[in-house]
């Protein structure tokens, strides 16, 4: 369009004599050679079948996406995660509050347990003399913490986060009955497998469970909550097992 301007101006502002020095060049009579007149008016025609092209493509109605994105993105979510989110979305200040304290005494519960149970696995495997598997124990329980968290993210986001806790319960407690129960290595070893898949199903949970409720101002701090019954629980654990074997046994 500006190129075709200036040719334009340039071309009129040329006199006739400047066009008549060509002397092999068929002018009018105004002193305009007729091939100038000629390509003038198809250059005028190029540019305005151009300027009508683009003001339809800049008139055209834009059509609205953003409903059908939203649409999308809910669909693409699992079932777990927006059944959480409509969850979250009708949280008032007790429900929030009793969800947060419910998590502290959980957490509490494990890890008191958890920290007392490490003193009763030395006197579970010396009582059958395995002492030398303790460590065994401790590695395939390592494995299992590591491994079992994709698959149980993953499960929580299909299934729902009630029935992860339903599962991690389960598992928790059938361990510990086995291993109360056990009468040999191999029976307490796999109890120890099924409660530490529990255990790390908690953990992994109530993580899960503050990101869900929580937002990016609160969220760092409110992680912490399941790791604050470890400072109480670091004091009176020992006093606990001391008291426990002294009146019992490890069962």
């Amino acid at each position: 369009m500006t190129a075709v301007s200036h040719h334009i101006i340039s071309f009129c502002s040329t006199t006739p004599g400047q066009h008549a020095a060509d002397p092999d060049s068929v002018t009018t009579e105004t002193g305009y050679k007729e091939s100038d007149k000629i390509f003038l008016t198809l250059n005028l025609f190029v540019c305005a079948c151009h300027f009508n092209t683009r003001t339809s493509i800049y008139d055209a109605e834009v059509p609205d996406t953003s409903s059908e994105t939203e649409t999308t993105v809910s669909s693409s979510k699992s079932p777990g995660v927006r059944r959480i989110e409509a969850i979250a979305s009708s949280f008032t200040v007790v429900s929030f509050t009793i969800l947060f304290v419910g998590i502290f005494l959980t957490a509490y519960v494990y890890g008191l347990d958890g920290q007392t149970r490490g003193v009763y696995q030395t006197y579970a495997t010396n009582s059958f003399d395995n002492h030398s598997l303790l460590s065994t124990l401790n590695v395939v329980k390592a494995v299992i913490a590591a491994a079992a968290q994709p698959p149980l993210s993953k499960a929580a986001d299909v299934f729902g986060r009630l029935e992860l806790v339903t599962f991690s319960a389960f598992f928790y407690v059938l361990g510990t009955i086995i291993e109360a129960s056990s009468h040999n290595v191999q029976t307490y070893a796999g109890g120890q497998v099924l409660w530490q898949l529990g255990l790390t199903g908690f953990q992994l949970l109530f993580e899960v469970l503050i990101a869900d409720v929580s937002t990016l101002r609160n969220r760092a701090i409110l992680s912490y909550v399941p790791a604050l019954p470890f400072i109480i629980n670091i004091w009176i654990s020992g006093n606990v097992t001391n008291a426990i074997l002294a009146n019992s046994t490890w069962r």
